[in-house]
């Protein structure tokens, strides 16, 4: 009998949530707060069952990252307790406990912003100290593919990575509108020292970001910001080559979509972007067909 993905979901995240690691737990998390037809019923009415496991969900998903204190956990967590309305489950839970373990991290100190507005003065220091724009983005599907339980079938591993993705892109990365604000082209003209913090944020999301929307982020400040059309050509030259290879780096059509061929190709997709990051695996591949 085949399985269906909607009914192995339980059994993945349980299987998760039980593995060594806060990442592979934060997985399971994640995964069953995203559950499929979690919150609503066939006819889109809520399910007051389903909204107490997805409550539910959440507040394990935020326990563990206040307990583990691991920065991608953490990172996600807050994706997810971000918006007009937070969750009661959220309350307690601050970018500045993701910003003790990852000081380095641009996003960290953006996710402050979107916090504390009135925090500026202290984010653009840490945007001034930061090296890296990593938004983890990747990581979740590869930890389910290689924690993927050996008691259910890996023909519905390609249908789970897909899925995976697709929550990855749903939660919002972090909030752009505060740096946007501020270094805008105006703003940045009238004071010399925010104009070199904004200039360096911006080439660092350019250069540095983990997943195109980062990337495309730092090119739109950087055009705010008045860069020289050739530097704006190049970057855009080489964020459309990473977009050409990322959606070329799908597995190969095969003659069995769902057999060991298809999901070991999955299987090598999900690993390089989780350990490249989205623009360099697409960089890699588009190299590699050229």
């Amino acid at each position: 009998m085949t399985m269906r993905l909607d009914a192995a979901w339980p059994r993945l995240t349980q299987h998760l949530r039980a593995a060594p690691g806060p990442r592979a737990q934060a997985a399971g998390w994640l995964l069953m707060l995203d559950r499929p037809t979690l919150a609503q019923d066939a006819t889109g009415v809520s399910d007051p069952g389903a909204v107490a496991l997805r409550e539910a969900a959440l507040q394990g998903l935020v326990q563990l990252a206040r307990r583990a204190g691991d920065a991608w956990v953490l990172q996600q967590a807050l994706r997810r307790c971000t918006g007009q309305a937070v969750p009661a489950a959220c309350a307690g839970l601050s970018a500045r406990h993701w910003l003790q373990v990852d000081r380095s991290n641009a996003l960290a100190w953006l996710a402050l912003w979107g916090q504390e507005p009135a925090a500026t003065d202290e984010v653009l220091h840490g945007l001034s100290q930061s090296r890296s724009a990593d938004s983890g983005f990747g990581e979740l599907p590869w930890l389910m593919a290689r924690h993927w339980p050996d008691d259910l079938p890996t023909y519905l591993l390609p249908a789970a990575g897909a899925r995976a993705i697709g929550i990855e892109m749903a939660w919002p990365m972090t909030s752009w509108a505060p740096l946007m604000a501020t270094c805008s082209a105006a703003v940045a003209q009238a004071d010399a020292n925010r104009r070199a913090v904004c200039d360096a944020t911006a080439a660092l999301l350019a250069s540095a970001g983990r997943d195109l929307l980062t990337r495309q982020m730092g090119l739109s400040l950087g055009t705010r910001l008045g860069w020289e059309p050739q530097r704006r050509q190049t970057l855009a030259a080489a964020l459309e080559a990473a977009r050409e290879g990322a959606a070329a780096d799908g597995p190969a059509a095969t003659a069995e979509p769902y057999g060991c061929t298809a999901v070991a190709q999955w299987r090598s997709r999900l690993r390089g972007v989780a350990e490249q990051g989205e623009v360099e695996k697409g960089l890699a591949r588009r190299r590699a067909r050229h």
